[in-house]
């Protein structure tokens, strides 16, 4: 937990500098192209969390590295990161910055399971009407589980509303028995 706290920190603190600045989805791109870079090369992934070069070292050597290929702020974060030894931070900031991100947009996201693929008029319906509900925007994720035989699951957040055909008939058997 004392590491989401401190990521939460710094992801706090980049998230209001840019936003301030108009410059948070640039930042959001930005650091999704930094973790992809991450992902693909060992090599960066060894510099970043290695504890054998002092810190204010690898941040110099990161600003010569990354200094004009993203965002001033993110740079700054990411150093400062580097200089801290905390290089186990990058993902979960990164994650922890588009949740963020999402609030401050007033975007909502939700997962639907239904047991085929929605027609795109039933999508809409169902992003309109979840949009109205939550007074936020809908970012819709659909899932195709055949087991549903029909109806839908809708989650959004760790709430499940459930109007699947098979809980229907699983509450049915349960009244008859």
């Amino acid at each position: 937990m004392r590491e989401e706290s401190v990521a939460r920190r710094y992801m706090e603190a980049l998230f209001q500098t840019a936003a301030q600045n108009g410059v948070e989805e640039e930042v959001a791109e930005d650091f999704d192209d930094f973790i992809k870079m991450m992902s693909e090369s060992e090599m960066l992934q060894a510099f970043v969390r290695s504890h054998r070069i002092p810190g204010p070292e690898k941040s110099e050597t990161f600003r010569e590295m990354f200094g004009d290929a993203m965002n001033g702020y993110l740079l700054n974060t990411l150093s400062l990161m580097l200089k801290n030894q905390r290089g186990d931070l990058p993902g979960t900031v990164n994650t922890l910055y588009h949740r963020r991100l999402k609030r401050y947009r007033n975007i909502t996201p939700v997962e639907t399971i239904t047991a085929t693929k929605m027609p795109e008029s039933l999508r809409e319906e169902v992003v309109s009407a979840l949009s109205k509900a939550l007074n936020a925007n809908v970012e819709l994720h659909e899932q195709v589980d055949e087991s549903l035989i029909g109806g839908i699951q809708v989650r959004i957040g760790n709430t499940v509303y459930d109007g699947s055909v098979v809980h229907q008939l699983e509450k049915l058997r349960e009244r008859l028995t």
